[in-house]
């Protein structure tokens, strides 16, 4: 995978799940910081993403749970 296809299925997933930011995990997650010029030809070698959609809204965030001061 290029990091161009790794652009467009980014664009593919938010505009299937309405969202307007995604969390890219697994192998092809390397390709958001490094381009496949930069990397060994086994780092690119799979054609599929994981993503992970998010929505941080200030409700969902008061929710989370904070850190404890030990």
């Amino acid at each position: 995978m290029r990091r161009e296809e790794l652009f467009r299925a980014i664009r593919a997933a938010c505009s299937i799940t309405g969202r307007r930011e995604v969390i890219v995990i697994g192998s092809q997650s390397i390709l958001g910081t490094y381009s496949e010029d930069e990397l060994p030809a086994e780092a690119t070698v799979s054609r599929e993403i994981d993503v992970l959609p998010i929505e941080v809204t200030r409700k969902s965030l008061r929710s989370w749970p904070t850190r404890s001061k030990a």
